[in-house]
């Protein structure tokens, strides 16, 4: 899950007031997210034992790209790109349009140009690994007119077990330990950070937020402290405090992700729903991060 998405994820849970730019964009990551988790999913249920998955996977070779999923099999390597896409997705003139609306990118070209610089890092493993390319349009609704000439396979929902199934059958052998750790190192030497980081809240919006502990589990605000624990009366499952300051406040940072300096003993005491002792909270978090600033405005460095 990307930085952006786990923010706005608990902006909603923390019934924070978004913005109409924010709320789209939302919208797009968290399609994007369950498209790419329920892919995932069909590879690992009609798949190979043996194959090896790499989500997310951010590379610079050349120029700053991204591939949703690499699947790494013995001798061949998938490169796929998913999209969750609600209707017509065209691609003509050398520009891509969904519904009839002009994209921003051209979605086709950034495959294309993917999938050549993961052949070229692919070859650095050896020269006889074979790299192949998908598009997979995962939505139910989704319809696609594409010109020829690509050098990756469209594929549809409803085809996608069948391609899993047809990449099985040339693919179904086991990856040698020393050939996989060779696959990691290179990989890991063309490995690159996201350049999409969360926007900070305004810090006035800490006032408005949803205060409280959310159940580690199921993610409910129907908790209540305990002894030495913090119990969800939804599911019944208890959390440590120490572990449960931890998380909330690892929350906190999310939400103001320029701004560490929100991260003091009383803002996590308050954002906490005042459930955990401000003394519990310094014991947790003092053992766990560096305490930064003056004693008028400490403030703890957790890093993300």
């Amino acid at each position: 899950m990307s930085k952006k998405l786990e923010q706005l994820l608990i902006c909603g849970n923390r019934e924070a007031l978004l913005s109409k730019e924010m709320e789209k964009e939302f919208y797009n990551l968290e399609q994007g997210f369950r498209g790419e988790n329920e892919q995932l999913e069909w590879f690992k249920k009609y798949g190979s034992e043996h194959w090896h998955y790499v989500s997310n996977y951010w590379f610079n070779h050349g120029k700053l790209m991204e591939a949703d999923m690499l699947v790494i099999s013995e001798q061949e390597w998938l490169v796929i790109e998913v999209k969750n896409y609600h209707g017509l997705f065209e691609y003509k003139d050398g520009e891509c349009y969904i519904n009839g609306r002009l994209m921003s990118d051209d979605q086709v070209a950034k495959m294309n140009h993917r999938l050549n610089r993961i052949r070229h890092i692919g070859a650095e493993v050896s020269t006889e690994i074979k790299v192949v390319g998908a598009m997979v349009f995962i939505n139910e609704h989704s319809d696609v007119r594409l010109e020829n000439g690509n050098e990756f396979d469209v594929v549809m929902r409803n085809q996608l077990q069948r391609f899993i199934r047809n990449f099985r059958e040339r693919n179904d052998y086991p990856l040698s330990n020393q050939k996989l750790e060779r696959v990691s190192r290179v990989l890991k030497k063309h490995q690159a950070t996201s350049p999409f980081v969360p926007k900070s809240l305004p810090l006035e919006t800490f006032a408005e937020l949803r205060k409280g502990i959310t159940c580690k589990a199921c993610g409910s605000f129907e908790t209540q402290s305990k002894y030495k624990s913090i119990k969800c009366r939804s599911c019944l499952t208890t959390e440590h405090k120490h572990e449960a300051a931890l998380r909330t406040a690892y929350q906190l940072r999310y939400l103001y992700y320029d701004h560490p300096e929100m991260l003091t003993r009383r803002n996590i005491y308050e954002f906490c729903g005042k459930l955990i002792s401000e003394r519990t909270i310094s014991r947790a978090l003092t053992s766990r991060y560096k305490i930064i600033g003056a004693t008028s405005s400490l403030y703890y460095d957790i890093q993300i």
